[in-house]
C-alpha cells in the first residue's frame, strides 16, 4: 500500500475549510508552541530530536525560532539517515532505489523516495520474495504463489508472506515428509511420524533440515551394513551347505573306496582260492600221472588188462594236466585282477588296467570251464580203465588158479615122478605170473581209482578256479566301478569344499566391507559433530562478549531518586540550592524535564512532559515540588508492584507505608525492613543450602554455610542477593566439567559441554537444564544406532567365521576324500579356531542387540525427560514473566491515571492563570485539582477492584491470580510483547532468575524501546543462535553475524519507531526475536519468507516514521485552528469528521496535551485516530445516531466495536453525544462493568 502523508489531507482541507498562511508568518497563532516542539522531539529522528531538545530547554524565542525554520536541515539529515537505513536493510530493489536517491545529491530526491519512491520498489521486492518462496516450495505453494503473482497487488503479496503461505506450505511439507517416510528406512519413518504427529510447519522443517539427513544417513548405513551382514550370513549358509555337500561327497568317496577295497579283498581271496585249487589240481594231476604210469606197468605186466588201464590212466593224466594248467592260468588271471583292483582302490588312474585284468580273468575262467568238461570225458576213460583192471584182476585170479592147478599137478607129478619137476616149475611160474597179474590188476584198479579221484579233484578245482576267477573279475569290475564313484565323489567333495571356501571368502569380504562402511559413517558423524561443536564454541564466545556488553536495567524496586543519573542530580541540586535564582531554576528545570521525559516512572514522565510544555513559572514549581511529588507517586507504584510478589509480612508493612507519606514509602524502598525479613532470609538460605547439598553444588554449599555461620540478616541478604548467583555460576561450570570428565558421557554431549563453557552463564545453565538432555538423547540414539550396527557387524563377522570354519571342514573332508590326511588335519584345526571365533561373534551380536535395545529405551526416556524439562523451563519462564505482565498492567494503569491527573492539574493552573490569579493562587487551584484527581483515581481503583472480583469470580488458583492482576483480558498484543521481552530477560539472566538483575529486566519489559535501551540486539541473537546450535538445529549456511544484523534491522528503533512497529504488526513486534532467530538459521521457503517480512516491515516502519515526522512537522507549522481542524481529517480516507475533531479536542483538554492525527493505514489492523507525544494511541467509539443505536446495541455491534478498540488502543473514549439518557446510561453501565476506567470510559462531547 501507499502511505499518504498529511499534506494531501491538508491540501484537500485547505481548499474547502481554511486558508493556510505561510510558515513563520507573525500572524499565525500556533497555540501551545512548546507542546508542538515537544511533539516534534518525540516523533523526529536523531538530528531533529537534538535540535528540538535544544529548543525545549531554551527560551520562548528559541521555541519560535525552531518552529519557524530551526529543523529543516536536521530533518533533511534524518531523511538521508532513514534512506541509508533502508539501503542497508531493504530488499534488493529498495536498496537500488535508495542508492539512486542518495546519489541524486538533493533533498527532494530523498524526500520523494521516502514518500512514494520506496513503495513500487518495495512491492517488487515483495514479488521477488514470493518468487523465491515458489522456487524452493512445493506444488501447493507454487500454485498459491502464482495466484498472488497474477493478482499483482501489494496487499496480496504481504498477505501471502504473512499467513497465506502457511496452508499450502504445510500441505507441501506434509507431502514431502510422507514421501520421505514412504521411501525411507526405519529411522526416517520414525522421525517423519513424529513430525507428522506434531503437524506444524516448524516440525516439518526441523525434520527436513536436521532430522531427516541424520536419520537417512543412519538408515543408509544400516541398510548397507545389514545387507553386507546378510551377504555374509547367506555366504555362511552357502558355505555350510557346500561343506555338508563336501562331507557327503567325501563320505561317499570313502564309502566307495571301502567298497573298492572290499572288492579288491574279495578278489584277493578269490585269487588265493583259485591259486590253492590250481595247486591241488596240479598235485592230483601228478598223482594221476604217477598212478597211470604204474597202472600202465601193471597193465603191461597184467597183459591186456594192464594195457587198458594204462591207456585210461594216460587219458586221465592228460586231462588232469590240462586241468592243472587251466587252474593255474585262472589263478594268474585272478591274481592280476586283484592287483588291478587293489591298485584301482588306491588310484582311479589304474581303472583301465583293472578292466583288462577282469576281462583276462573271465577268459581264464572260461578256459578252466572247458578243461573241466574234458576231465569229465577223461573220467569215463578212467571208469573203463577200472573195469579193465578188474578184468585183469579176474585174469590174475585165473592165473592163480592155474598156478594152484600147476602146483597140484606138480604135487601129482612129484607123486608121479618124472613129471613132477616140470609141473612144479610150471606151477611156480604160473603162480608167479598170477601174482604179478593180480598185483598189476590191483595196482591198475587202485591207480585207476586214484587217477579218477585226482581227475575229479582236478575237475572240481578247475571249476572252483574258474568260479574264483569269475569272482576276481567281478571284484575287479566292482573295484573299477567303486573306484570311479570314489573319484567322482572326491572331485564333488573338492568342488563343494572350494565353493564353501569361496562362500567363506565372500562372507569375509562382506564383513570387511560392512566394517569399512561403519568406520566411514562414524568418521562422517565425528566430522559433522566437530563442525557443529566449532560453531557452538564460536557462537558461545560471541554470545558471552555480547551479554557482557548489555546495559543493565534500572532497579525494579528502587525509588525514583536513586534511579536518576549524576547529571540529573547535579541539575536538581543546582536548581534547588538555597538562593538559586529564577533563571537557573528555569533553565535547569527544563533540562531536568527533558531528561526525565524518558523516565520509566509514569508520574515522573508526565510531570516532566508537563514542565517541558509549560511556562517558566510552572517549570520553577516543577523543580521546587513537582519532581518530588511525581517521584513519590512513582515510588508508590513501585512499592505496590513489589509487594505483590512479597510475603505477607512484607505486604502488611508495605500497606502501612503506602498509607503514610511519600518519605515513608521511599525509606522503605531503600531498606524494606519488615518483622519476618531476617527469618525469611534464613529460611531461604537453608532451603538453598539443602538443595545445593542434594545437587552436589559445593560452591553454593560453602557460601550458604558461610552466611549461616555469620548469622546476620546482612549476611543472609548478601548471599541471597549476590553470592549465591556467583557461586551458582561456578557450580554450573563444575557440573559441566563433570559431564565432560565422565567416561560415560557421549560424544555430542561432551562436545556441546566443552563449547558451552565458552558461553555466558545463562547459556551454561540453560544447557544443563534442557540442552544437555537433548544432547544426551541424541548420544543415546547414536549409541543405539552404533550398537545396532555393531550387532550387524558381529553377525557378519560371526557368519564369516562360521563360513570359514565350514569351508575348512569342507576342505578337510575333501582332503580325506583325496586321502590327504595331513592336509585334512590342518583344515580341521583351522575349523576349530573358526568355530571358537564364530561363537565369540555370536555372543557379541547378542550383546550388541541387547545394548541397542537398552540405548533405544534410554533415548526414549531421555526424550521424555527433555520434553518435560523444556515444558518445565517454559513454565518457569512464564511464571517469572507474570510479575512483568502485572507490572505492565500496573504501569499502564498508572500512566493513564497520571496523564489524567496531570491534565487536571495543568488545566486548573491554566484556568487560574487565565483568570488573572497570582502564581500562588494558580498553584493552589492546580493542587486542588490534583487532589481531586487523586480522589477520583482512588474511586476508580475501587471500581476496578470490584470489576476484577466480578470478572475473576469463576477462576481459581493461578488463573484467578493472573486475572486479578490483569484486568483486561483483551490486551493480547501487550501481553505478548511483555512476555517476549520477558523471555529476553530469561535468555540473558535465566541463571539468576531470582536476582534483582533479572527482576530489573522483567520490570522494564513493557518498554517499546526495551531492546535498544538494553543493547540487547546482538546479545539476544547470539545467545539464541548458540542455543539453537547446542540443541542441534541446522544452521543451513547462515552465519551468526547475519542473524545479528537481521535482529538489528528488526528492532533497532525506539520511541515512535517501536510504537509504529507495534501498530503495524504487534505480533511481529512481540515475536521478532524468534522470527529473526529463525531467519538466521533458515533457508528455502522460511528464509525467503522471513527475510521478505523483515525487509518489508523495516521499510514500512522507516517510511512510516518519516511520514509521522513529516506530519508532525507540517502540523507544527500550522495555525492552531488549522491544527485543530486537522484532528478531524482522516487522510487515508480523505474525509473530515466533526465528531472526531470534537472528541480529539475533548481529549486534549482532558489530558492537557496535543494529539496528532494517525495518518497511517495498516491493512487488517485497528488503526487509531490519534497519537500523543508519548506514543499513546487514542480512538473513539461513537457517537452513534440515536435512531440506529437500539438496533446496533441489540445486535451487539456497539459492544463489539468497544471490545475491538479496547484490544489494541490505549485510550478509548465512548462518545454518547446525541443519545437519549436511557441509551447513554445503558452504555455507561456496560463500560463501567467491563472495562478499566483509566482506559475505556464514557464522554459526551459538546456541540
Amino acid at each position: 500500500m501507499r502511505f499518504t502523508v498529511l499534506a494531501v489531507a491538508l491540501s484537500t482541507l485547505a481548499g474547502t475549510l481554511v486558508a493556510i498562511p505561510p510558515a513563520g508568518a507573525d500572524t499565525v497563532d500556533r497555540g501551545d508552541e512548546r507542546m508542538r516542539v515537544f511533539t516534534v522531539y518525540q516523533a523526529g529522528g536523531a538530528a531533529v530530536r537534538e535540535a528540538a531538545a535544544t529548543a525545549l530547554v531554551g527560551t520562548d524565542a528559541d521555541i519560535k525560532a525552531f518552529l519557524d525554520n530551526g529543523w529543516d536541515r536536521a530533518a533533511q539529515s534524518d531523511e538521508r539517515a532513514r534512506v541509508a537505513e533502508m539501503l542497508d536493510n531493504g530488499g534488493v530493489t529498495v536498496k537500488q532505489a535508495a542508492q539512486n536517491a542518495l546519489n541524486a545529491g538533493n533533498a527532494a530526491a530523498v524526500t520523494d523516495f521516502l514518500k512514494t519512491g520506496w513503495a513500487p520498489a518495495n512491492q517488487q521486492d515483495l514479488r521477488i520474495r514470493v518468487n523465491q518462496m515458489m522456487a524452493v516450495g512445493g506444488q501447493h505453494l507454487r500454485d498459491a504463489g502464482q495466484t498472488v503473482l497474477d493478482a499483482a497487488t501489494e496487499d496480496g503479496y504481504r498477505a501471502f508472506l504473512d499467513q497465506g503461505w502457511r496452508t499450502p506450505q504445510t500441505a507441501d511439507l506434509r507431502i514431502r515428509v510422507n514421501q520421505l517416510m514412504a521411501a525411507g528406512g526405519e529411522k526416517v519413518r520414525q522421525k517423519a511420524q513424529e513430525a507428522l504427529d506434531a503437524g506444524t510447519v516448524e516440525a516439518f522443517e526441523q525434520f527436513l533440515d536436521y532430522e531427516w539427513p541424520t536419520a537417512q544417513a543412519r538408515d543408509q548405513e544400516t541398510a548397507s551394513i545389514a545387507e553386507l551382514a546378510r551377504v555374509a550370513k547367506v555366504a555362511g549358509e552357502l558355505a555350510a551347505a557346500e561343506t555338508q555337500a563336501a562331507k557327503d561327497a567325501s563320505a561317499q568317496a570313502v564309502t566307495e573306496a571301502l567298497l573298492a577295497k572290499e572288492a579288491a579283498e574279495k578278489a584277493r581271496q578269490a585269487t588265493e582260492s583259485a591259486g590253492h585249487n590250481a595247486a591241488e589240481a596240479a598235485k592230483a594231476a601228478a598223482l594221476a600221472a604217477d598212478a597211470a604210469n604204474r597202472a600202465a606197468k601193471a597193465a603191461a605186466e597184467a597183459i591186456s588188462a594192464a594195457n587198458a588201464a594204462s591207456t585210461a590212466a594216460r587219458v586221465a593224466a592228460g586231462a588232469a594236466s590240462r586241468a592243472a594248467t587251466a587252474a593255474a592260468m585262472a589263478g594268474q588271471a585272478a591274481s592280476r585282477a586283484y592287483d588291478a583292483a587293489a591298485a584301482t582302490a588306491m588310484d582311479a588312474a589304474n581303472v583301465p588296467w583293472a578292466r583288462d585284468s577282469a576281462v583276462a580273468a573271465r577268459q581264464a575262467a572260461a578256459d578252466a570251464g572247458s578243461i573241466a568238461e574234458a576231465i569229465a570225458k577223461a573220467l569215463e576213460a578212467l571208469d573203463n580203465a577200472t573195469i579193465a583192471a578188474r578184468s585183469a584182476a579176474r585174469a590174475a585170479e585165473g592165473v592163480a588158479d592155474a598156478a594152484a592147478a600147476a602146483t597140484q599137478a606138480g604135487d601129482l607129478a612129484n607123486q608121479a615122478g618124472a613129471d613132477a619137476a616140470i609141473a612144479r616149475n610150471a606151477a611156480a611160474a604160473a603162480r608167479n605170473q598170477a601174482a604179478r597179474a593180480s598185483r598189476a590188476a590191483q595196482a591198475a584198479t587202485d591207480l585207476a581209482a586214484t587217477a579218477a579221484q585226482a581227475a575229479r579233484n582236478s575237475r572240481d578245482f578247475a571249476n572252483r578256479a574258474a568260479a574264483d576267477a569269475i569272482k576276481a573279475a567281478e571284484s575287479a569290475e566292482a573295484a573299477i566301478l567303486h573306484a570311479g564313484n570314489a573319484q567322482m565323489a572326491a572331485a564333488e567333495s573338492t568342488k563343494h569344499a572350494n565353493a564353501a571356501t569361496n562362500a567363506g571368502n565372500t562372507a569375509l569380504e562382506a564383513a570387511a566391507q560392512a566394517r569399512t562402511i561403519y568406520d566411514a559413517a562414524r568418521a562422517a558423524e565425528a566430522v559433522k559433530l566437530e563442525i557443529r561443536a566449532g560453531q557452538a564454541a564460536e557462537a558461545a564466545q560471541l554470545a558471552k562478549s555480547a551479554v557482557a556488553g548489555v546495559q543493565a536495567s534500572q532497579k525494579f524496586d528502587a525509588d525514583q531518586a536513586s534511579l536518576r543519573d549524576a547529571e540529573t542530580n547535579r541539575l536538581i541540586a543546582e536548581a534547588t540550592a538555597p538562593g538559586a535564582n529564577d533563571t537557573v531554576v528555569t533553565a535547569n528545570g527544563r533540562k531536568i524535564a527533558i531528561r526525565l521525559s524518558e523516565d520509566k516512572g509514569p508520574w515522573t514522565k508526565e510531570a516532566a512532559v508537563g514542565a517541558l510544555v509549560s511556562s517558566d513559572a510552572e517549570v520553577r514549581e516543577y523543580v521546587r515540588s513537582g519532581i518530588a511529588r511525581a517521584a513519590g507517586r512513582d515510588d508508590r507504584v513501585t512499592l505496590t508492584s513489589m509487594s505483590k510478589a512479597g510475603s505477607q509480612s512484607l505486604k502488611d508493612v508495605a500497606a502501612a507505608k503506602l498509607a503514610g507519606s511519600d518519605a515513608d514509602v521511599r525509606a522503605f524502598l531503600l531498606d524494606p525492613v519488615h518483622p519476618s525479613r531476617d527469618t525469611e532470609a534464613r529460611i531461604k538460605v537453608n532451603q538453598l543450602l539443602a538443595a545445593a547439598q542434594a545437587a552436589n553444588r559445593s560452591t553454593t554449599v560453602t557460601m550458604a554455610q558461610k552466611a549461616l555461620d555469620a548469622g546476620t540478616g546482612a549476611a543472609f541478604r548478601t548471599f541471597l542477593d549476590k553470592d549465591r548467583f556467583s557461586a551458582g555460576v561456578v557450580d554450573d561450570r563444575i557440573q559441566v566439567n563433570r559431564v565432560i570428565a565422565d567416561p560415560a558421557t557421549g560424544a555430542e554431549t561432551k562436545a556441546m559441554a566443552q563449547a558451552v563453557l565458552s558461553g555466558p552463564p545463562t547459556a551454561i545453565q540453560h544447557w544443563l537444564e534442557t540442552g544437555r538432555l537433548v544432547s544426551v538423547k541424541r548420544d543415546q540414539e547414536t549409541v543405539a544406532h552404533v550398537a545396532e550396527m555393531q550387532g550387524y557387524l558381529a553377525m557378519a563377522a560371526g557368519a564369516a567365521a562360521t563360513a570359514t570354519k565350514n569351508a575348512n571342514e569342507a576342505q578337510a573332508s575333501a582332503a580325506v576324500a583325496r586321502n590327504a590326511a595331513n592336509e585334512a588335519s590342518a583344515y580341521a584345526q583351522e575349523a576349530q579356531r573358526n568355530a571358537a571365533a564364530a561363537a565369540t561373534f555370536a555372543q557379541e551380536a547378542k550383546d550388541s542387540a541387547s545394548a541397542a535395545e537398552r540405548s533405544a529405551q534410554d533415548a526414549a526416556n531421555s526424550a521424555r525427560v527433555a520434553r518435560n524439562a523444556s515444558t518445565q523451563a517454559q513454565a518457569s519462564a512464564h511464571e517469572a514473566m507474570k510479575s512483568a505482565t502485572w507490572a505492565e498492567a500496573s504501569a499502564k494503569e498508572a500512566a493513564g491515571f497520571a496523564a489524567a491527573a496531570y491534565g487536571a492539574y495543568r488545566q486548573a493552573y491554566d484556568i487560574a492563570t487565565a483568570a488573572g490569579k497570582q502564581a500562588d493562587e494558580a498553584r493552589a487551584a492546580a493542587d486542588a485539582a490534583l487532589a481531586d484527581a487523586d480522589r477520583r483515581i482512588s474511586d476508580s481503583l475501587v471500581q476496578k477492584l470490584h470489576l476484577q472480583v466480578e470478572n475473576c469470580r469463576a477462576l481459581t488458583g493461578a488463573q484467578h491470580e493472573n486475572c486479578m492482576n490483569l484486568l483486561s483480558q483483551n490486551e493480547y498484543d501487550t501481553v505478548s510483547r511483555v512476555f517476549m521481552n520477558g523471555e529476553a530477560c530469561w535468555t540473558l539472566y535465566g541463571h539468576m532468575k531470582d536476582s534483582s538483575t533479572f527482576h530489573n529486566c522483567t520490570a522494564d519489559a513493557m518498554s517499546t524501546d526495551f531492546a535498544e535501551h538494553r543493547n540487547l540486539q546482538l546479545a539476544l541473537e547470539l545467545v539464541n543462535t548458540l542455543t539453537m546450535i547446542l540443541g542441534g538445529a541446522a544452521l543451513a549456511g547462515a552465519t551468526v553475524l547475519v542473524g545479528a544484523a537481521a535482529w538489528q534491522v528488526a528492532v533497532a528503533c525506539s520511541g515512535f519507531c517501536g510504537m509504529i512497529l507495534n501498530a503495524i504488526d504487534p505480533i511481529a513486534a512481540a515475536f521478532f526475536p524468534g522470527m529473526v532467530m529463525t531467519a538466521a538459521a533458515s533457508v528455502g521457503v522460511a528464509g525467503a519468507r522471513i527475510a521478505g517480512i523483515i525487509n518489508d516491515l523495516r521499510s514500512r516502519v522507516t517510511t512510516s516514521a518519516n511520514s509521522v515526522a513529516e506530519s508532525v512537522t507540517i502540523a507544527a507549522r500550522l495555525a492552531e485552528h488549522e491544527r485543530r481542524l486537522l484532528l478531524g481529517v482522516d487522510a487515508a480516507k480523505d474525509k473530515f469528521s466533526i465528531d472526531e475533531m470534537k472528541v480529539a479536542l475533548w481529549l486534549e483538554d482532558h489530558y492537557q496535551l496535543q494529539l496528532m492525527r494517525w495518518n497511517l493505514n495498516i491493512p487488517g489492523k485497528k488503526n487509531p485516530d490519534w497519537i500523543d507525544a508519548s506514543g499513546r494511541t487514542y480512538d473513539a467509539v461513537g457517537p452513534v445516531p440515536t435512531q440506529h443505536f437500539d438496533a446496533q446495541w441489540a445486535s451487539g455491534g456497539t459492544q463489539n466495536s468497544i471490545a475491538k478498540h479496547a484490544a489494541t488502543i490505549d485510550i478509548v473514549p465512548v462518545d454518547v453525544y446525541g443519545l437519549t439518557p436511557a441509551q447513554a446510561k445503558l452504555v455507561r453501565d456496560y463500560v463501567s462493568q467491563n472495562y478499566d476506567p483509566s482506559k475505556v470510559y464514557v464522554i459526551e462531547t459538546a456541540r
